[in-house]
């Protein structure tokens, strides 16, 4: 808003009304509200929070499955397919599968976010 006055004092009651309009119009504030009907404001939100919870669910599932203990291998010539290497593939597979979990909670949290 421009407001203009004059500086000659025969326009002095115009120019004071002037910036007392002016200054009732600065401290104006608009505060802006979306029309949404709250059942459907209601309804997003839940569909929001079930969307989180599958994605716990999920997660929390992924960590059941990756809790049951790992047995590392060890080395029985009499069974076919025991080698020492089977350990470190075991060992390797849990830090992996960890790995995967931790990247499904950092993207499940962004999400969130």
């Amino acid at each position: 808003m421009v407001a203009t006055v004059s500086p000659a004092s025969d326009n002095y009651e115009e120019t004071l009304s002037t910036l007392r309009y002016a200054d009732r119009a600065k401290r104006i504030v608009c505060h802006a509200v979306v029309n949404e009907d709250p059942n459907a404001r209601i309804i997003r939100e839940l569909r929001s929070e079930l969307e989180f919870l599958k994605e716990q669910l999920k997660v929390s599932s992924l960590f059941a499955r990756l809790a049951q203990p790992v047995e590392r291998g060890t080395f029985n010539p009499e069974v076919k397919g025991s080698s020492p290497l089977s350990g470190a593939v075991s060992f390797y597979s849990c830090k992996i599968k960890k790995t995967y979990v931790n990247l499904i909670l950092i993207s499940a949290y962004r999400v969130r976010i």
